[in-house]
């Protein structure tokens, strides 16, 4: 994946609509195809006109076997800067720079627009944005994100957690107990667990005793919940099941014991855990007997879930390909998308990837036309949630938690 500029590439095209051209090949014989210059996903700067029926526009385009040129940015046109819905006839398609393309832009490396575009510049220094007090003891603390609230528990022993609606205002809530809190929500309700306490919310501000588990939970393990049916993990094979928010729990066996990185995790609807090596487990319901193996590519060192929904892993070791999993057995390599350290996560925010590494002070952004390297003055991330546009995370020690945004990432010279 590339931006290429070349000369001599005009084309036409009868596509009809806003959808992606369809090229029909070269205008003649003084002028070359995009194909003879673009491999599948390159994107180029192009111009669009139709003589007979008026109508033009210029923008970035991304370039597809087979003769598709998808209208990716829309620099500007004849219908009021947006993709012309062009009438039965023909096109003129060619390869050029628009006066928007030529001049570098600076952007918000962390907005919409950068995220699309070419980084040209690297002196920035990715310190993270403000940080916001949660009240919570000074250990490191861990995010969860739902039912619109962001709810935050620390690793030291703590009888409260922390929630906000908006990442910046926390307010202590009580728990029934002093302990290692994590907590978790499953579209509807909230769940927090130690050892073998659990306390549960309807709304993350009144929190309430409920049955407590068979067994001791797993001290790093996050809760699991999916419409109703909610998961902890205990040890080896044994896992606690609920579907009636803690008012009752089942004990459950796993086909094989977890492995020390991750949790279980949800994706497309499923429970999903990694064993060892390159097995993991999925089932719909949690239940013995229901879990269905996938191989992954790798054996991983990190697993996470994104800002999107989907489940990141990647192997040990700087440069080393970050793979994902939007549904519960496929996966996939993130292209153009290398880690920066030793199981450094990635983190998504409109559109814009990033990795942040206090080892080697420095941080990878990561935009649909190319990545660049950074500095880092700020502390890795190793918690995070997302709303409104927002992503919060939380450094690795400290009580606080910083938040990434267009508003207050640093901006960048993009093309």
């Amino acid at each position: 994946m590339a931006r290429v500029r070349a000369d001599r590439v005009y084309e036409t095209s009868t596509t009809t609509g806003t959808g992606a051209y369809t090229l029909a090949g070269a205008k003649n014989t003084t002028f070359r195809a995009f194909s003879a210059v673009c491999a599948d996903a390159d994107t180029v700067p192009y111009c669009a006109f139709d003589t007979a029926n008026g109508g033009w526009e210029v923008g970035i385009g991304t370039w597809g076997t087979g003769g598709i040129l998808t209208r990716t940015t829309i620099s500007a046109s004849s219908n009021a800067n947006a993709a012309v819905s062009w009438a039965a006839g023909t096109r003129e398609v060619f390869l050029t720079d628009s006066a928007a393309n030529v001049a570098p832009r600076r952007l918000p490396i962390f907005s919409a627009e950068a995220a699309a575009a070419t980084p040209v510049s690297n002196g920035e220094n990715i310190a993270l944005g403000r940080a916001f007090p949660t009240g919570l003891a000074s250990g490191t603390t861990y995010l969860s994100y739902g039912n619109s609230l962001i709810v935050a528990t620390t690793i030291t022993s703590d009888s409260n957690v922390a929630t906000s609606p908006d990442g910046e205002t926390f307010t202590l809530r009580a728990l029934t107990a002093s302990g290692q809190w994590r907590a978790a929500a499953d579209g509807n309700n909230h769940l927090a667990k130690t050892g073998t306490t659990i306390n549960i919310s309807t709304n993350g501000t009144v929190w309430s005793a409920a049955t407590a588990l068979a067994g001791t939970s797993a001290i790093n393990s996050y809760p699991c919940g999916i419409s109703g049916t909610w998961l902890v993990y205990g040890s080896t094979t044994t896992v606690y099941r609920s579907t009636n928010h803690g008012t009752s729990w089942s004990t459950e066996t796993l086909p094989a014991a977890m492995g020390p990185n991750g949790g279980i995790f949800k994706v497309n609807g499923y429970f999903w855990y990694w064993n060892t090596g390159a097995t993991a487990y999925y089932s719909a319901t949690g239940s013995t007997g229901s879990w269905t193996s996938v191989t992954l590519p790798i054996t991983p060192t990190a697993i996470w879930v994104d800002t999107d929904g989907a489940i990141y892993f990647v192997n040990n070791g700087v440069g080393m390909q970050v793979y994902t999993m939007t549904d519960q057995d496929t996966y996939a390599a993130v292209t153009g998308i290398t880690t920066l350290a030793s199981a450094t996560p990635l983190y998504t925010l409109n559109g814009t990837r990033a990795t942040f590494s206090t080892t080697y002070g420095e941080a990878g952004t990561y935009h649909a036309t190319g990545s660049m390297m950074r500095a880092s003055s700020s502390s890795q991330a190793t918690g995070q949630a997302v709303t409104n546009g927002t992503a919060y995370v939380i450094p690795s020690t400290g009580g606080n938690v910083i938040t990434i945004n267009e508003a207050d990432s640093q901006t960048a010279l993009f093309e």
